[in-house]
């Protein structure tokens, strides 16, 4: 089944021979020779205007399908640039959102890179370490920012350690003495900080002053379970168990989570807080880790309703003994739809250049096949011009259409590359 382009140019040819026919026919009657010439003439002049006539608005015509279909793949373009922006907006209000929980934390905390270098903190941290602002303590070390240059060095080995291990820092209690001269007590503790991968990549650390009545911030509570509020409203949920499996904290998130109140949870097995696929993942887990088999932090994934958690297991010591876990659970369900509709619209794009390039391709070769055919003919320097006008115009789209096409192979994975030997040389003369 030929298509309108190709119609027109097996029609133009028609014509063309039928007029070659007719001229042939009219030589052998009988009449004047310059009457022959004179016909003949006509007839191949108005055969040469009207194919150039007939090549000249195909051309117009591919080249405004190719203005048409440049401004799809444009329009294309701002669509996928469009959701990227927005992609972009959301994680910026999620960072806002976690910045001003962190600020409202009535304690002090502060998260440093895998060079123990600070890399952000909360105002009362900032305070703490007897500057004005956040952004003062952004780049510095202890050694900057505290005179005690033993606790200092203390510290790093401390970080150095929970990155190398993975196991946490919990409760430590340590005195530092303020640029006022002020002696503060204090509890530590120091957790590993990882990325979206698992990837340990430096450490979160919570600073709180202890009373006189020996506990931080002056409460009746255990100095863990105060530590452990400094994190109640982190968007993410937070459950800490005993060795035997049993929870003995959880965070707000988590409990709305899994519906159900924080009393009701406290002291049940963490394995019945999931689907009984995750529990037996999780008992596994937890069997080797009182086994002592493996001391890593272990990850799942699981799904709640229609939300996609990680949940990051980490097991937690106490003077060299196994003492429990603390789970991070972490919705990923943001970022899986993120990354979903961009593999989406990237896809599309691909498949929506191809389809055009294809398309184009055959117009285009049919105008370059018909004017080398003319090339060969007996044409004027006019009529020549015009023609190798059209060939070289043809060639150049041709060029631009293999190019998109090679884009497109290239996103869509189906390019192949081999490798030759080149010379240089060749290449630059």
């Amino acid at each position: 089944m030929m298509n309108k382009a190709q119609l027109k140019h097996a029609l133009t040819l028609t014509a063309g021979v039928l007029v070659v026919i007719f001229i042939c026919l009219f030589s052998q009657l009988n009449v004047p020779v310059f009457v022959k010439a004179i016909v003949s003439t006509a007839l191949l002049c108005v055969l040469v205007s009207g194919s150039v006539l007939y090549y000249k608005r195909e051309k117009e015509s591919t080249l405004l399908e190719a203005q048409l279909s440049i401004s799809r793949i444009n329009e294309e373009l701002q669509r996928v640039s469009k959701e990227r922006e927005q992609s972009i907006s959301e994680l910026l209000k999620q960072r806002k959102l976690l910045e001003n929980i962190v600020s409202a934390i009535p304690y002090c905390v502060y998260w440093k890179d895998a060079k123990s270098i600070f890399t952000g903190c909360n105002q009362k941290f900032a305070e703490f370490m007897s500057v004005s602002r956040p952004d003062e303590v952004i780049g510095r070390t202890y050694h900057d920012l505290i005179e005690d240059r033993e606790l200092a060095d203390f510290f790093v080995q401390c970080e150095t350690e929970i990155m190398k291990t993975t196991v946490p820092l919990i409760n430590l209690q340590k005195t530092f003495t303020r640029s006022d001269g002020k002696d503060v007590d204090t509890m530590v503790t120091k957790v590993p900080l990882r990325n979206t991968n698992g990837k340990i990549t430096g450490t979160l650390g919570i600073i709180a002053e202890v009373t006189d009545s020996g506990n931080a911030g002056g409460g009746s509570n255990a100095p863990a379970t105060q530590c452990f509020s400094a994190i109640s409203n982190m968007a993410e949920g937070v459950l800490v168990t005993d060795s035997r499996g049993l929870v003995t904290e959880a965070n707000p998130y988590f409990c709305e989570l899994i519906g159900k109140d924080k009393e009701r949870i406290a002291g049940s097995f963490i394995f019945g807080c999931f689907s009984d696929q995750v529990g037996d993942q999780l008992k596994t887990i937890f069997a080797k880790f009182q086994d002592g088999s493996d001391s890593n932090v272990a990850s799942v994934q699981a799904v709640v309703g229609r939300r996609t958690f990680r949940i990051n297991i980490q097991p937690s010591y106490a003077e060299n003994s196994y003492s429990g876990v603390v789970v991070n659970v972490i919705d990923i369900n943001s970022l899986i739809e993120t990354t979903r509709k961009a593999e989406y619209a990237s896809y599309r794009k691909s498949k929506f250049l191809s389809s055009v390039s294809h398309q184009g391709r055959a117009p285009i070769s049919n105008i370059i096949e018909t004017s080398k055919t003319l090339q060969q003919g007996d044409l004027s320097s006019e009529q020549t011009e015009f023609v190798n006008t059209i060939y070289n115009a043809a060639t150049d789209l041709m060029y631009l259409v293999d190019g998109i096409l090679d884009i497109s192979k290239l996103d869509t994975g189906t390019q192949k590359v081999e490798r030759s030997e080149i010379d240089i040389s060749q290449l630059l003369a």
